[in-house]
């Protein structure tokens, strides 16, 4: 009889643990308060990890650079559903893609080489060398520039439309995230491998300024030009830093926040006042604006390496690369933000 009352007794003290632990489940299934889960394109197979996202808004398209696979993949974003696979690029680190126009940049890590691409085809339109390796890709808003970063520690400038390289910025670093101030004629840029977050100058392709963080590892970066931040993820310690966007400066209205391990994308969403990390940890995090700085919101269970991720803030939709696991396919997931 005692020993039956001590077994309940055991069962009822884990009770509170069960429930916590169901809960923590349904929330990584659901989303949370800030992001809630709306789909799921699943991929075929695809092997390694998932780089760089890029979105065109006009032609429902997502594009996903399978660097461990040698493909970029095609997703239509309306019907979430795999629509095709761009071959022939030996590990493609960075995509962008020309809204509208049916086309995709493609960088090469393994030859350096940039690919202009018809996605309905695979077409090959251009083939440019401007480095031995390239990463990631940005486009200006006007779709007129390209940014590229180039292995030997420099961000280039190149045309959108013929690949033409305009300028080049050394920083020192291989850099990693960029994120443009057009109005004020200027970009902020992260360089882990230099230790270097910096500000450019696009008009004289000058650094403003440039910081050393004390954390090491600062990969993503967002800008909030109405606080005047630029944001930045540490990935040792896992944090999230805060800089004057005019001087570089630890800006201390904005305290050090926790962050998740192995941030890669941060993406910010003024209207809603929310910023969202996705991690490699398998952890999704969002950010609320709170006066004159920022304050941890939530954090999502995701997958292990669903690091890459690109936000749509018009549609407030989040799209998460998350890559294969055991018998599970990889596949793009789809929150939405709250209102």
């Amino acid at each position: 009889m005692r020993a039956r009352a001590l077994l309940v007794l055991r069962l009822l003290a884990l009770c509170p643990f069960l429930l916590g632990l169901l809960a923590s489940l349904s929330r990584a299934q659901r989303g949370g308060q800030d992001l809630a889960l709306e789909g799921v394109a699943e991929l075929p197979p695809v092997r390694g990890w998932l780089t760089q996202l890029a979105l065109d808004r006009k032609a429902d398209r997502l594009y996903v650079a399978a660097i461990g696979n040698d493909t970029v993949e095609v997703v239509d974003t309306h019907g979430l559903r795999h629509v095709r696979s761009l071959l022939g690029v030996l590990e493609p680190r960075g995509v962008a893609a020309l809204e509208g126009r049916g086309r995709v940049w493609i960088a090469s890590a393994a030859t350096g080489e940039l690919r202009l691409v018809e996605t309905a085809t695979g077409r090959v339109l251009r083939k440019l060398q401007h480095a031995q390796e390239a990463g990631r890709l940005w486009l200006s808003a006007d779709q007129e520039l390209l940014y590229a970063a180039f292995d030997s520690g420099a961000l280039g400038a190149c045309e959108a439309d013929s690949g033409k390289l305009r300028w080049r910025v050394e920083l020192g670093g291989h850099p990693e995230h960029l994120v443009l101030d057009e109005a004020r004629a200027r970009a902020f840029v992260s360089a882990p491998d230099a230790r270097l977050v910096a500000c450019i100058d696009l008009a004289t392709q000058t650094l403003r300024w440039r910081a050393t963080p004390r954390e090491s590892a600062t990969f993503p970066l967002v800008y909030d030009p109405l606080r005047e931040l630029v944001l930045v993820a540490a990935r040792k310690p896992e944090r999230l830093l805060a800089y004057a966007a005019a001087d570089g400066q630890r800006d201390a209205r904005a305290p050090t926040l926790e962050c998740g391990g192995v941030a890669d994308d941060l993406h910010l969403d003024s209207p809603r006042g929310r910023i969202f990390a996705s991690c490699g940890d398998g952890s999704l995090w969002s950010y609320r604006a709170e006066g004159a700085g920022w304050q941890v919101g939530e954090r999502l269970e995701t997958a292990d390496g669903a690091r890459a991720s690109c936000y749509d803030a018009a549609s407030g939709r989040l799209y998460l690369a998350v890559p294969a696991q055991g018998e599970q396919p990889a596949q793009v997931r789809v929150l939405r933000a709250a209102r």
